[in-house]
């Protein structure tokens, strides 16, 4: 008899943060005991440190989970590939070994992916830096659960948290029944996974947002990789190849980028002392190449990387605040009374 198909299928790949990873199966196992339709997938990247033993100790509490150790390094795109093609579920989340699915996560997901059917879900995210149980907030305005059905809304919605791999949940087997591009075909971008996410959107029916804040990101623990060509040049280039039914949504990915996230990040990398792991002193050259015609990098984001750092906090505040402004003229009248009407309540 043919196993039964999961319906969810949460993979994560990891690559040499056993402690991380030891973290993020203490907060998940608990809330997967007693399900039945949830695919737990593991892909070791063959990490030189204590990963093996962690993933080998929670199976030998009784975790329910397939796991794999890749016989070499074969590179993070790949990795995330590979556990796209290995997954069995119907939809498929992908998760970062250094982020935390809250408590209730489980729960308020299959919750919702057995009631409905969705393109794809996309969980509102909250960053911490040190402890994500201290330094939760939640969602501003009460939010919970909300049924999207147009692409531009969701697009706003989304901006650049759609490159967030533990922020979206992708209808895996909707996908699969799409004309689109293979996975394989965006090895080496850093962005791979927007393979099998902006198809969906580009072809998009409803979508569930999830504004509970399910999700809390460990910030700014990545790098060795151009942040400006990933997320500039790259991103720019992928979701136009990638909707190419919606070029005015793609745009709206792009200009978001332009108008907050980057003016946000580089004051961050100015003040901090992660700069060098992604870039800092190319990046004005390599968005300048990419942007030059776009008035949003002139006025938003060449200030901020120029101006001495006294003004260019105080650009980027007044960039945000003139942002938001332009977040809320993009999204419909019906969103807005609804926004509105939760901030009067609260």
């Amino acid at each position: 008899m043919p196993e039964k198909q999961p319906l969810l299928t949460i993979a994560v790949p990891t690559y040499q943060r056993a402690e991380y990873l030891r973290e993020f199966l203490a907060e998940l196992l608990p809330q997967l005991e007693g399900v039945d339709d949830v695919e737990l997938l593991i892909s070791d990247n063959c990490s030189p440190d204590e990963t093996p033993a962690v993933v080998q100790a929670a199976i030998d509490a009784g975790a329910r989970l397939r796991s794999v150790r890749q016989a070499e390094n074969i590179g993070s795109d790949a990795n995330f590939v590979f556990c796209f093609r290995a997954a069995r579920g119907k939809y498929f989340w992908l998760c970062g070994d250094d982020d935390v699915l809250r408590p209730g996560a489980i729960a308020s997901v299959l919750g919702h992916l057995r009631g409905a059917e969705y393109d794809f879900v996309y969980l509102s995210a909250e960053a911490f830096s040190k402890d994500w149980r201290v330094e939760y907030k939640g969602d501003a305005y009460g939010r919970e659960a909300e049924i999207v059905t147009s692409a531009r809304t969701l697009a706003v919605m989304m901006n650049v948290m759609v490159t967030f791999i533990t922020g979206i949940i992708s209808n895996r087997e909707r996908f699969l029944q799409l004309e689109a591009e293979a996975p394989e075909a965006f090895l080496g971008t850093n962005l791979t996974q927007l393979s099998w996410t902006l198809p969906l959107l580009d072809q998009h029916r409803q979508s569930l947002v999830l504004w509970q804040k399910w999700v809390s990101g460990r910030e700014m623990n990545s790098g060795g990789y151009g942040l400006a060509e990933v997320f500039g040049e790259r991103f720019a280039t992928l979701v136009h190849r990638l909707m190419p039914r919606h070029p005015r949504v793609a745009q709206v990915f792009v200009n978001y980028t332009l108008r907050q996230w980057f003016p946000e990040t580089l004051l961050q990398m100015r003040t901090g002392d992660v700069g060098d792991r992604y870039g800092l002193s190319e990046t004005g050259e390599v968005l300048r190449r990419s942007f030059a015609g776009n008035p949003r990098f002139w006025l938003l984001v060449w200030p901020v990387l120029h101006l001495p750092l006294p003004l260019a906090r105080r650009w980027q505040w007044a960039g945000a605040k003139a942002s938001v402004l332009a977040n809320l003229f993009l999204l419909p009248a019906q969103t807005l009374r609804k926004l509105r009407g939760k901030q009067s309540r609260r």
